[in-house]
């Protein structure tokens, strides 16, 4: 099953993300939960950054990444 996220323009807009996101900002930004986010990052589907073992955070270049390759 593929992933695909649909654009609208008026949801977001990529310039205007953070240069280093949380799972909750990135949830919001998107308009998704924030278990879609867990579930992209336990697929390989969203690259997240790690500083320690217990903060997950998503780097603005990952997540464009990412809207690249599966936005429709």
């Amino acid at each position: 099953m593929k992933t695909t996220i649909h654009k609208s323009a008026s949801r977001w807009e990529i310039e205007e993300f953070p240069a280093v996101m949380t799972r909750q900002t990135l949830a919001n930004l998107l308009g998704v939960s924030i278990r879609t986010i867990t579930d992209w990052t336990a697929k390989e589907l969203l690259k997240p950054c790690r500083p320690t073992l217990r903060v997950t955070r998503f780097l603005r270049k990952d997540v464009i990444a990412f809207l690249e390759q599966w936005t429709v």
